[in-house]
This record gives C-alpha cells, structure tokens and sequence, in this order.
C-alpha cells in the first residue's frame, strides 16, 4: 500500500469531527441527518432534461483532445476499457458542468452545513464504465488535510443512477468522528484501520439519475466493480468553508503530483 506524506501541518481539527458529538442537537432534521450519518441524500434534485445534457456533455467530452492515456487528468486504469476512468479537473473544459458548481440546489445545502459560504475545492467526472473496478474503503480527508474535517465535504450527482450491479457507493455511518489512517499520510485504510468499523451497518445508496449524495470528509466509504453493461457516471464536486480560505489552486497541485507516474506523464 503505498503511503505519500501530506507536505502541510496538520491541526487536531483536520483530524476529526467536532460536530459529531452535539450532532443530536441539530434542530434541522436534514443537517441532523448529515452530522449524525456523516452524509444525507438528496432524491430528484435535478430534472431529466438536465440529466440529458450532462449526457450529451460526457459524450462530447470523450470526444475531445483531452483524453489520451498519458494524460493525468484522463488516466485510464482500473479495467476501465476504452474511456478513462475520470476526468479531474473537469470544470476548466466544460462550462455546462461549471454552472453546476454554482448551482443553489447544492451550494444552499452545503451553505447550510458549513453556516458559511462554499467554495470549490475539487471536481471530477467520473465514468466508471462497465468492468471498471471500484476503490478500497478509504476516508477523502486522508488525502487532503488541508483544513478542518468538518469544513470539507464531496457531492455525488448522479447521472445514470447507481445500484450494486454497477458498483454504487458504500457508505458506513456514524464513523466520521477521526480519520483512522496516520495523520499526514495519504492512503486508503490498511485492516487494522478497517477493523474499527462494523461493516454490517455500511449501506450501498442506491441512486436514480438527478439524485445528489452529500458526505462528510471523513466518512468511510468503498465501492465495488461495475459488472453491469451500463455505465454509474457521475460529477464528483467537492467544496470547502470560505472561512479557511480558497484550496482549489492548492489541492490540483498536490493532485498532479500524487498521480504522476511512467504511465501518466502530462497533465493537459
């Protein structure tokens, strides 16, 4: 398992939830849901004809001079066939999915959590076509840790909708208390840190096209290989408090030179 170190100090609050403990106190039954569970789902938040588009989007995007398998913003692994994995950063190459960054829908949600602005921290469009593998139980803040835990959250909006065939996100509650990996090492969770959970209480969300999952930085999470003959796409936005400052330029640097490698050699 290869482990990278996190070049920034790290503070106690990067490390854990403060949150957590009065989560039971929240009087908004939806915010209530996000502290307690470490994540809530938003059904039907975007419309058909919407979804559509952001099919239409994926197509030409497969299309364009940024895929090509040495490029690291378009890496071609996991058994994903003839089409990246992902493309991250996306937003820079296509402003329909740029306006989405800035959508009310999400952003008055993740406004809310955070009782402070948001603003983009990372963003990606994730393909997984069919045979494409899923990724080992890990916790998103172990490769950030670039602000408080609780300031950090990624949203999942799905495109074609998710189911275990095609390898759905599994999602465990009530764990995003402390990040259970080495402080300052990014890493998935070795057995010993996925020991710490009952992994009969994770739970696969299943999705419809236009749903929106919203999870905490720390809650642990996995995913299982696509065996289905359809594609799970979705845009994968992440967005930190205003309060701590703006990470974008920060986090694609550190992102760059993570997934560098003989094979991925550019980034365009």
């Amino acid at each position: 398992m290869a482990v990278i170190s996190v070049e920034t100090p790290v503070h106690d609050t990067y490390l854990t939830s403060e949150h957590l403990a009065a989560a039971r106190t929240e009087s908004d039954p939806q915010l209530r849901e996000y502290w307690t569970r470490g994540y809530i789902a938003l059904r039907g938040l975007f419309t058909a004809a919407e979804v559509a588009d952001w099919s239409a989007e994926c197509d030409r995007l497969l299309k364009s001079e940024y895929v090509f398998k040495s490029n690291i913003r378009t890496p071609f692994r996991m058994n994903s066939g003839d089409r990246p994995e992902r493309i991250d950063p996306v937003v820079d190459i296509s402003p329909l999915f740029s306006r989405v960054v800035a959508d009310r829908r999400v952003t008055d949600v993740v406004a809310a959590i955070f009782r402070d602005k948001p603003l983009l921290f990372k963003d990606k469009l994730i393909f997984k076509a069919p045979g494409t593998e899923g990724y080992t139980m890990h916790q998103d803040q172990a490769y950030w840790q670039l602000c408080p835990a609780d300031d950090i959250l990624s949203v999942s909006i799905q495109i074609d909708g998710a189911n275990a065939a095609n390898g759905c996100i599994e999602l465990f509650p009530g764990y995003h208390g402390k990040l259970l990996t080495p402080p300052q090492a990014r890493m998935q969770m070795s057995p010993e840190a996925v020991a710490q959970i009952d992994l009969s209480t994770g739970e696969k969300i299943e999705t419809q096209p236009g749903d929106v999952l919203i999870f905490h930085s720390l809650t642990p999470h996995r995913s299982e290989r696509n065996t289905d003959t359809v594609s799970r796409r979705s845009i994968y936005l992440t967005y930190s408090a205003a309060r701590n400052g703006d990470f974008y330029a920060t986090q694609q640097k550190n992102y760059i030179a993570y997934n560098k490698s003989p094979e991925l050699t550019e980034f365009k």
